[in-house]
């Protein structure tokens, strides 16, 4: 008897499944297109809020806003700032239903902006009784005479 063993008669050896790229779901196109979405979402969301009209008037003193003004058409005065007094005065020439308009609205949110500081001012008062009131001391005053 021969010893040797006849390969084309043994049982095949158990093969392991293979892993090839071609069956695997790739996942780098999804990526690139959620990646793609994002870029695009945030330069539309950044020149949407660059295009967006700025006020000529701001409540406080910040960035462009320096030149004080004073409110005409109230009692008592209420102090706003503008980018540009000339500008602001083309746009909204004084006594004129388009400044009596802006003045109204620099009312409403200085009121908006008092009640705020004013709530603070309170809770401060109310930890330490020596605590300074202007804000609200002058909140009085402008809802009174309005």
């Amino acid at each position: 008897m021969d010893a040797r063993i006849n390969i084309a008669s043994a049982p095949p050896l158990p093969t392991q499944p293979t892993t090839s790229n071609a069956t695997q779901p790739s996942l780098v196109g999804p990526v690139i297109f959620l990646f793609t979405c994002f870029i695009i979402g945030f330069v539309f969301f950044a020149v949407m809020v660059s295009l967006r009209p700025r006020p000529l008037y701001s409540i406080t003193t910040h960035g462009d806003y320096e030149f004080p003004m004073m409110t005409m058409t109230t009692e008592p005065k209420i102090k706003y700032y503008v980018k540009s007094p000339d500008e602001f005065d083309k746009k909204y020439p004084n006594d004129t239903p388009a400044r009596e308009h802006v003045e109204n609205q620099i009312v409403g949110a200085y009121l908006k902006f008092a009640r705020k500081r004013c709530n603070y001012e309170e809770k401060q008062h109310l930890l330490r009784p020596d605590f300074p009131t202007p804000i609200c001391d002058r909140l009085v005053n402008v809802t009174i005479q309005s």
